[in-house]
């Protein structure tokens, strides 16, 4: 789990998290986010799993993350 400590980040933040993580659970990806200070965005892509969320939504990956 996550440390109580707020992160120093000051860049925005994407966390993009794959239904199928195996590593990080949606749940430790949505505390990261939510411990996060704006601005942020939070992705769910269906199906992916810990690295291949461009796999999984292309057409998104290229609209979210390389805008």
């Amino acid at each position: 789990m996550l440390t109580a400590h707020r992160p120093r980040v000051t860049a925005p933040l994407l966390v993009a998290a794959g239904t199928a993580d195996t590593r990080t659970s949606i749940g430790e990806a949505r505390e990261l986010f939510d411990r996060a200070p704006p601005p942020k965005q939070f992705w769910t892509v269906p199906g992916a799993a810990h690295v291949d969320v461009e796999s999984y939504a292309p057409d998104d990956y290229r609209r979210v993350v390389v805008p």
